[in-house]
C-alpha cells in the first residue's frame, strides 16, 4: 500500500509541475490534490512519529494549560484544551485542526493568487513532509502564510494584517513572532516604475533602515562567531521568556551547522532576485510586490545569530522560503515560459538543499517519510 501511495504522489508532484510550467491552473485537480494530502497526513503511522506521539499522550494525561511552555505556544494548547472540554479524541481533533490548516491554506491561494499548481510542486516535494508531525509549527505556517500575501500586496492596512495574522500564528508558535519584524519593510505602493527600478540608489532611498539592519547584522554574526559569545548575548535578549525549552536552546552551539541555515537563506534570496528580475517589465504593481519579496528576503540575515546556537531556528527559513516559493506564483502567467522555468529552477535549489540536509544529516526518512507512507 505504502509504494501505491508514493505512486499516486510522484504523479501527482509531477501533474502540477507540468501545469505549472505551462501556466495554466486547474482547480478540481488542486482541491483533489489537497484532499489526498489531507487523507496522507491524517491517516500517517502517528504513534511512529515523535511529535504526533507526544501531542497524543499530552492530549490524553494531561492539561495543556499548565504546560510549561504555554507562553510559547498558548493559541495551540489552548486548541487542545478546548478539545478535552468538548471530548473530542486526539485523533478527531487532530483532524478537523488539519483540515482547518489545509482550508487556510486554499483560501491564502486564492486571497493572494498565488499559482496553486507551483505552490503545490515545492509544497509536495519537501514542506508538506517535513511539517506535517510538528502541528504547532504546521499551523502557525498556514496562518503565516495567509499573513504574509498581506505584506507583499503593500499599503498600511495590508501591513496592520500583517502584523495581526502574523501575531496569531505566533500563538501557535512562539518562532512567528520574529517575522514582525518584516513590518519595518516599507510597503507603500511607488509612484512610479523608476522607483521599483533595479538601481541601488532608488532602494537606498525607499527602504533605508534595511541596508543598516544587514550591514549590523552581518557584524554582529561576525563578531559572535568569531569570539563565541553568541549564547551570552541571545541570554540577554531572551531572558524575559520563562521557558526550559528556550533554556536548552540557549545552551546550545553550532559548527558546521551554522551555514546549512545561512545557505538555505541566500538560495532564497538568490530566487527572490529571480523573480524581481524576471518582472521587470510588468505592471508598476507587480514590481512593488516583487521589491516588497527581495527585501523580505534579505532582512533575513538578521536570524543569523540564532543559527549559531542551534539548527532549530532553521525553521524560520523553512517558512520564510515556502512564502517566498508561493510568491514566485502570483501573476506568473504574465511571464513567458522561459522566464516561468527560470522561477521554478531557482525554487528546485531551495528544494534541492533542504533534502540534501534532511535525507544526508538528519533522519527525516526513519521520523517522517516512513510514517507517512506506512513503509
Amino acid at each position: 500500500m505504502g509504494y501505491i501511495l508514493i505512486g499516486i504522489y510522484v504523479l501527482l508532484v509531477l501533474y502540477h509541475l507540468v501545469k505549472d510550467i505551462n501556466g495554466e491552473v486547474k482547480w478540481a485537480m488542486v482541491y483533489i490534490t489537497f484532499g489526498f494530502l489531507f487523507y496522507l497526513c491524517s491517516h500517517c503511522e502517528y504513534l511512529n512519529t515523535y511529535d504526533l506521539s507526544n501531542y497524543n499522550a499530552q492530549y490524553a494525561y494531561y492539561n495543556p494549560m499548565w504546560d510549561k511552555s504555554f507562553t510559547l505556544y498558548y493559541l495551540f494548547l489552548t486548541m487542545m484544551r478546548l478539545g478535552q472540554i468538548a471530548e473530542i479524541s486526539f485523533v478527531n481533533w487532530w483532524w478537523i485542526t488539519l483540515a482547518g490548516a489545509f482550508l487556510i491554506i486554499i483560501i491564502a491561494i486564492k486571497i493572494h493568487q498565488f499559482n496553486p499548481h507551483h505552490f503545490l510542486v515545492f509544497f509536495m516535494m519537501y514542506y508538506i513532509v517535513n511539517l506535517y508531525t510538528g502541528l504547532k509549527f504546521f499551523y502557525g505556517f498556514c496562518i503565516y502564510l495567509l499573513a504574509s500575501g498581506f505584506l507583499l500586496r503593500g499599503g498600511r492596512k495590508n501591513k496592520l494584517l500583517y502584523i495581526f495574522l502574523t501575531a496569531i500564528a505566533g500563538g501557535m508558535h512562539v518562532m512567528y513572532y520574529a517575522f514582525i519584524l518584516f513590518a519595518l519593510i516599507n510597503t507603500d505602493v511607488p509612484a512610479s516604475m523608476e522607483e521599483c527600478s533595479l538601481n541601488i540608489y532608488s532602494h537606498i532611498r525607499r527602504h533605508r533602515i534595511i541596508p543598516v539592519l544587514v550591514i549590523a547584522s552581518l557584524i554582529l554574526s561576525f563578531v559572535l562567531r568569531l569570539s563565541g559569545s553568541a549564547n551570552e548575548f541571545l541570554s540577554r535578549i531572551f531572558s524575559f521568556i520563562d521557558s526550559d525549552k528556550m533554556d536548552d536552546y540557549l545552551s546550545l552551539s553550532t559548527k558546521g551547522g551554522f551555514y546549512i541555515p545561512v545557505i538555505m537563506q541566500l538560495l532564497s534570496l538568490y530566487l527572490a532576485f529571480i523573480i524581481k528580475k524576471q518582472s521587470k517589465k510588468t505592471s508598476l504593481l507587480n514590481q512593488q510586490y516583487t521589491d516588497v519579496l527581495y527585501y523580505f528576503n534579505l532582512l533575513q540575515v538578521i536570524f543569523y545569530p540564532l543559527f549559531m546556537i542551534s539548527t532549530t531556528f532553521m525553521r524560520l527559513i523553512t517558512a520564510t522560503s515556502m512564502v517566498t516559493i508561493a510568491a514566485g506564483g502570483y501573476n506568473k502567467f504574465e511571464l513567458k515560459q522561459r522566464k516561468r522555468f527560470k522561477i521554478t529552477g531557482a525554487s528546485v535549489l531551495i528544494v534541492a538543499a533542504s533534502l540534501f540536509r534532511q535525507l544526508v544529516l538528519g533522519h527525516w526518512w526513519e521520523t517522517a517519510v516512513v510514517p507517512l507512507f506506512h513503509l
